[in-house]
């Protein structure tokens, strides 16, 4: 794993939503691994805000890419469904 790919990691672990304007950014970027990484760490953070540009990649190139942006959408979707 690319140094890259563990600090996104890391940042989606400490579900910080000071973190999801940079995610998004990353989201928006070209490496495959580190887009996947993104999406990931975006579902973990859980924050609404990221579910606009999470869905303009459901259709990613990239099917890891794609299969975390679904489970990032989900878990957000269940989050706040659960906390109405």
């Amino acid at each position: 794993m690319e140094c890259e790919e563990v600090i996104l990691a890391a940042m989606g672990r400490t579900k910080d939503t000071r973190f999801t304007a940079a995610l998004i950014k990353v989201l928006d970027g070209n490496e495959d691994a580190v887009r996947d990484n993104a999406a990931w760490a975006l579902g973990e953070i859980g924050e609404e805000a990221s579910l606009a540009t999470l869905r303009k990649h459901q259709e990613d190139p990239n099917a890891s890419v794609r299969e975390n942006v679904l489970q990032a959408i989900t878990k957000i979707e269940q989050h706040t469904k659960d906390h109405e």
